[in-house]
């Protein structure tokens, strides 16, 4: 079936009777979805379902996608989404094709991937660790990502990373 075939893609070891029928019918719809729309997946709904660390395992190790007809805006807000989840393929592969370390999101005021990768997403949503976003902030940096960006209210990397007790982040 569908969710087989979409499990298997990404050699996950996990069943699918660890999954209810909505999870189900929601893996399959992952599978119809592009890469964009899996990201907006990700950004809004993803905290609604109980085995959510399961379908950020599945959906980020989903193969990188064809961005040469993406946007420079919309390379950039796949960057700062790549930081907020520490994916270090994802943000090689977007640099790489032109993403912008230094590009502001307007909706954050005027945070970097820098300043996101170091707030990082929530660990109990998402689940990812603040030695992993240590790791994201340093491999930004190695690229070109400014540790000491700020917003307009003065807000750097580092305030972003204490605010959300990424203490990791912060002494690294």
């Amino acid at each position: 079936d569908e969710y087989e075939e979409f499990k298997n893609a990404f050699n996950t070891e996990w069943k699918a009777e660890d999954l209810t029928e909505e999870e189900k019918e929601q893996m399959k719809k992952f599978s119809k979805m592009d890469f964009k729309e899996l990201f907006s997946f990700l950004c809004k709904e993803l905290n609604k379902f109980p085995q959510k660390s399961k379908y950020f395992e599945l959906l980020w190790n989903r193969p990188r996608p064809d961005v040469s007809c993406c946007s420079q805006e919309e390379l950039d807000m796949l960057l700062w989404e790549a930081s907020i989840l520490g994916n270090h393929s994802s943000i090689d592969h977007l640099v790489a094709k032109g993403a912008d370390l230094q590009a502001r999101d307007p909706r954050r005021n005027g945070w970097t991937c820098m300043h996101f990768a170091a707030a990082g997403a929530d660990p109990v949503i998402i689940g990812v660790s603040d030695q992993n976003q240590a790791r994201t902030v340093r491999k930004l940096h190695s690229l070109g990502g400014d540790v000491n960006a700020k917003t307009p209210d003065g807000w750097t990397p580092l305030h972003t990373a204490a605010v959300q007790g990424l203490t990791q982040t912060v002494l690294r």
